[in-house]
């Protein structure tokens, strides 16, 4: 018999929680933590044993904070924008700069 339940119902009391606390809680606690604290998607999937992205999604469901944070990330003027080829400056390559 599993003692999980009693494990996690520990926790949460520890933790001052009322509401009740299950081990599929505690994975979708464990992932949402992750990929807000920019772990990438691939690397949540290994942590919690999927092959499959698609799969990871189910954990992760974006706040409207996260979804603004996210805006936040992307360059404000035209000087800002890097094309993904471009290099530094003295670094030779196959690109023109």
């Amino acid at each position: 018999m599993s003692r999980s339940p009693d494990i996690f119902r520990a926790i949460a009391t520890t933790a001052g929680l009322d509401d009740p606390i299950t081990a599929h809680i505690g994975r979708h606690t464990f992932a949402t933590t992750l990929v807000r604290g920019g772990a990438d998607l691939v690397t949540v999937a290994e942590r919690l044993g999927h092959a499959r992205l698609d799969t990871v999604r189910t954990y992760t469901r974006p706040t409207a904070d996260d979804r603004a944070k996210a805006l936040n990330l992307l360059p404000t003027t035209v000087d800002q924008i890097q094309h993904p080829r471009r290099q530094a400056p003295g670094v030779s390559g196959c690109y023109p700069v």
